[in-house]
């Protein structure tokens, strides 16, 4: 009998089927009065077309939220919701964050529409940093051959299909930035040094973005006395099939606690493992 009962409540309560995603997202926090609290980023695990469940780096302490994300036009599309819930995940350092959205059936399926189509683009593109001259280096995940190319005829699309020479068609996500940067949350060490070299700092840190020229890390116990310009060496692996090992010293070129942004020191041979990385 209570068995029947709890099998009942558990239908009752998620009405609508739920679906893996992993979008990343913008949020905007709002207390009950609808002012603004904080703003952030995170990522979407699953939706459903009356919630969400969401990972943050910190407790979403609101009682409304503004979720923001890109559709496959490269249009900025938002979903509103009530916070249910907010608590630390299991993985440390991460918050886990229920929402509800409100607002009309429409507008929430127009969203969740909107989500799960930017979902699966990103899932089966290929996204592709596009360098200033307008040159990409295209890779074909089919023959694993990779091919530099002048894309500047596709500017302004963000999804195009190549064909390679071993016949097979890729679905490409063009990056038109300056610097192409990966969201990541890859957990390391770093040491920091003086002038020669020796340590006078260790601890652990994450990196949560990643590009060719260098990083932007995290810190829960922040270095004592650091200060722009100060060598800092950093060893992490990256979550590729491998676990590739980067093992490097990196220039302070930006202080915002819990923050530091760094530039690569010298080119080294974990360069080619970064960028095809970068690619995936």
């Amino acid at each position: 009998m209570d068995s029947q009962k709890n099998t009942t409540l558990t239908a009752e309560k998620r009405k609508h089927r739920r679906i893996s995603t992993l979008n990343e997202i913008e949020y905007i926090l709002l207390d009950k009065n609808g002012e603004e609290v904080t703003q952030g980023k995170g990522r979407t695990l699953n939706l459903s077309q009356s919630g969400a469940l969401l990972e943050t780096r910190k407790p979403l302490n609101g009682a409304f939220i503004i979720l923001i994300t890109l559709d496959i036009e490269g249009n900025r599309v938002k979903a509103k919701g009530s916070v249910v819930h907010t608590h630390e995940s299991d993985k440390p350092g991460f918050y886990m964050t229920g929402i509800r959205f409100v607002g009309s059936t429409q507008e929430q399926t127009n969203a969740i529409v909107a989500f799960v189509k930017a979902y699966y683009r990103n899932k089966h593109s290929v996204k592709v940093f596009v360098q200033p001259d307008s040159i990409a280096t295209i890779y074909c995940r089919h023959c694993n051959k990779t091919k530099e190319m002048d894309v500047s005829r596709f500017k302004g699309h963000m999804d195009v299909r190549l064909k390679c020479s071993c016949g097979n068609v890729s679905k490409i996500q063009l990056e038109f930035r300056g610097q192409f940067r990966k969201k990541t949350d890859l957990m390391g060490y770093f040491k920091v040094v003086d002038k020669e070299g020796n340590p006078v700092d260790a601890g652990v840190m994450a990196v949560v973005e990643l590009s060719r020229k260098g990083v932007r890390m995290e810190y829960k116990d922040f270095p004592r006395a650091l200060q722009v310009g100060d060598m800092i060496n950093i060893r992490f692996n990256l979550d590729d099939k491998n676990q590739s090992l980067v093992d490097r010293n990196v220039i302070v070129k930006n202080i915002d606690p819990p923050f530091v942004g760094a530039a690569f020191h010298r080119a080294t041979d974990t360069d080619s493992v970064i960028g095809y990385y970068l690619m995936k």
